[in-house]
């Protein structure tokens, strides 16, 4: 039960991290300044949190190869939750600093790219695991 309960504090920081977000959208950009979150900018992030939560739950019980070469062809659990927690904290980092329409490029390549893997492994019958 330990080991679960660990295992959920990467989400739980990321999940505080989005409920915090909105207090800094706009829906009017034409008034907000580079930096404040406007709805899209909350959309995409939520969007890029979803898919790599997707791909993490894909990835973490897999007993085949992995092909991306940051975490090994064999990848332990832990390297992968510590490989994910730290992939979603990154890119809500990066595009916190950027400015748009930097990070509207960022958040929309980064779920592209996400949504391609995810799919990839969903027709290679990789199933969720929990």
């Amino acid at each position: 039960m330990r080991q679960a309960s660990r295992a959920c504090r990467p989400a739980l920081a990321i999940a505080a991290l989005l409920l915090a977000a909105p207090a800094t959208a706009q829906d009017d950009p034409a008034q907000a300044d580079d930096r404040r979150w406007s709805a899209l900018d909350l959309t995409l992030e939520s969007a890029c949190v979803v898919t790599l939560a997707i791909d993490w739950l894909q990835t973490r019980p897999m007993n085949d190869e992995e092909l991306n070469p940051l975490l090994g062809r064999h990848p332990s659990r832990t390297a992968v939750d510590v490989y994910f927690a730290g992939s979603a904290l990154g890119h809500l980092a990066i595009a916190a600093l950027l400015p748009r329409p930097w990070r509207t490029i960022w958040q929309a390549t980064v779920v592209g790219m996400e949504i391609g893997v995810v799919s990839r492994n969903y027709f290679a019958g990789i199933k969720l695991g929990f």
